[in-house]
């Protein structure tokens, strides 16, 4: 390939539908990325829709147009792997891509990490609600991916270069300094610093996910959301037995939590000892906001740092909030369909930092000026791009590559979110201050009667509400990126001994979940079941041979052992087989030299 993409001669960046006003990000694939035809290997296996490949990298990033003909392709770029990404969105013919360096790399504004996601927008004719909504929770002041626009061209093997359309580049969610930053975690650490880092979310398991075989009682049942959690830090195969144990054992910080939902909420002071209270409040209400149906069960992350409780977040995955999806115009909190999260309103200090906190963050970043400025100064660029475009919705090049269910000019799918966001806003102004109020203590447990004060007889927040939440922090202190010294080694690991040293374990490796194979198990290779708790092996369906149900006894394996069996079994399946031969042939008569054929049933 020459040194540029072709013969660049200079044009009107206005007019040429390969300029654009936003970064362009060319990748060329060593191999042409799989499609919705490849060869999928017998589950268990990774979807073949996902496989990776090698590929390079060019960026173009200029003060004002970026034009594919300016593209050096003869200086080096960057050698990412590349993959497709998403779960539903898989599907889409604009498709989402990751893309993973080896060593941490910084991309356009983005620092420097390993992973990034580029997001094609596609139901979202926007192309704005993943980058509204990460803006809107960085603004409380907690990380949330940052990301930037860019249009996308993949040349794929020895294909031309193709326009794959507008898309998000946003870091993915991650655990190093420049992102959620937690404490490290090692098997070497001593017992009382591996509290912490430890990040994981609720999401249908995958392939090669590491899931922990939490304690399955009435509390995890009822406050647990629903599934089993989704390791994310530290990597799995990092993790010790002994780590595992800690995690999900009864003494563990998610088993002790559900526990304390469960029986004490008439001791509200210790809420805040198993989760961080504002990190909790700033994610119900962003959830809200958003109307992110998914949030609650589906993308929903948490984490813990070293000594310090569970916080919610980061938020992820926003392709049908705000104002798209089932809940498009829900006049009602969406939390009340969550037991963990109506539990906690039932606590007086978080019901009140709720409030206090949704009307101090409306009062600055999310005051309904501030969304309008911020979506306005980011659709400038790509209104200057969409206007070269006849049809704003086509994948023709500076067009937005969207689908057609979407309506209108790209300026009426703007103007339709934010009158979504506004509306929604109104709706939680006005109601925001009904979470004070009258508990009923028929939904588990012991209740208070009030969720106004520590007094749970007290009930004037219900009829006063404003003299309560101002006396509310709605400041709280927000944790940041670790910054504290590495672990403290154990003194108790000996490099000989299993339980203490990294090990992969059956009972949290996934071979994720397949509707195309109903048969196969979460875990254990796909052939058995680990019971939930400490220390956990798997029990296998499958006459394995080994712990983690990976290998079975072969027939050539079982005939010196069941040489007898086996024969008695031939013989009977040669004997009944022969038996069915003869039963299935048409009976016939002999009469002197004439052969008559019988038929059954009446004439």
């Amino acid at each position: 390939m020459l040194a540029s993409v072709h013969s660049h001669q200079p044009t009107d960046p206005t007019t040429d539908p390969q300029c654009y006003s936003v970064p362009i990000l060319y990748i060329k694939t060593a191999v042409a990325l799989p499609t919705l035809e490849c060869v999928q290997a017998p589950f268990p296996a990774p979807d073949c829709m996902k496989a990776t490949v090698a590929s390079t990298l060019h960026v173009l990033n200029k003060t004002d147009w970026n034009c594919l003909g300016d593209l050096d392709l003869a200086a080096p770029g960057l050698t990412p792997r590349v993959r497709y990404r998403g779960d539903s969105s898989l599907r889409f013919v604009k498709h989402q891509l990751l893309v993973k360096f080896d060593t941490p790399q910084e991309l356009l504004t983005l620092p420097p990490d390993t992973s990034f996601a580029l997001h094609g927008p596609y139901i979202d004719g926007s192309l704005m609600r993943n980058h509204v909504a990460h803006w809107l929770y960085r603004n409380t002041g907690r990380y949330s991916p940052r990301t930037q626009h860019v249009a996308v061209y993949i040349a794929e093997g020895t294909h031309k270069p193709k326009y794959f359309g507008l898309y998000l580049l946003l870091e993915t969610i991650g655990y190093g300094p420049n992102r959620v930053g937690l404490a490290e975690n090692k098997a070497t650490c001593a017992p009382d610093d591996q509290s912490g880092g430890w990040g994981w979310q609720f999401n249908p398991l995958m392939y090669g996910t590491y899931s922990p075989n939490i304690m399955q009682d009435q509390y995890q049942g009822q406050f647990g959301m629903g599934a089993r959690p989704i390791l994310m830090f530290p990597p799995g195969d990092t993790t010790s037995q002994a780590m595992r144990d800690a995690f999900v054992g009864e003494k563990g910080f998610l088993p002790q939590y559900y526990r304390y939902l469960w029986h004490n909420m008439t001791s509200p002071l210790g809420l805040k000892q198993h989760i961080d209270l504002g990190s909790f409040a700033d994610y119900l209400l962003h959830t809200e906001w958003s109307l992110n149906q998914d949030a609650y069960t589906r993308s929903a992350y948490f984490f813990k740092d070293r000594h310090l409780p569970v916080e919610a977040g980061p938020v992820w995955d926003f392709n049908l909030a705000f104002g798209l999806g089932a809940r498009a115009t829900t006049a009602a909190w969406m939390f009340t369909q969550q037991p963990a999260w109506m539990r906690l309103l039932c606590n007086f200090e978080f019901a009140g930092l709720v409030i206090a906190r949704w009307k101090t963050l409306r009062r600055g970043a999310w005051s309904d000026a501030s969304v309008d400025a911020f979506v306005d100064a980011a659709a400038a660029p790509l209104l200057r791009t969409l206007a070269k475009c006849h049809n704003w919705m086509t994948d023709r090049e500076s067009c937005a590559s969207v689908s057609g269910v979407n309506h209108g000019s790209y300026q009426d799918q703007l103007g339709q979110l934010k009158a979504s966001m506004a509306a929604r806003a109104a709706w939680m102004d006005t109601n925001v201050d009904a979470l004070y109020r009258r508990l009923d203590g028929s939904f588990c447990g012991t209740l208070p009667e009030f969720n106004c004060a520590l007094d749970g007889h007290d009930g004037g927040c219900v009829t006063n509400p404003a003299a309560y939440y101002a006396a509310v922090n709605a400041t709280p202190a927000i944790r940041q990126p670790y910054a504290g010294p590495p672990c403290a080694p154990s003194s108790s690991v000996n490099p000989n001994d299993a339980y203490n040293v990294p090990s992969i374990d059956p009972c949290w490796l996934s071979v994720g979940s397949y509707v195309t194979a109903g048969y196969i198990t979460l875990t254990c290779s796909g052939h058995g079941l680990c019971p939930p708790g400490p220390n956990a092996t798997c029990q296998c369906a499958n006459q394995a041979v080994t712990a983690d149900c990976s290998s079975t006894v072969s027939f050539a394996s079982m005939l010196p052992r069941h040489a007898t069996t086996v024969m008695v079994v031939a013989t009977a399946v040669i004997v009944t087989g022969l038996a069915l031969f003869v039963r299935r042939r048409r009976p016939i008569a002999r009469y002197g030299g004439a052969r008559v054929k019988l038929t059954y049933g009446t004439a």
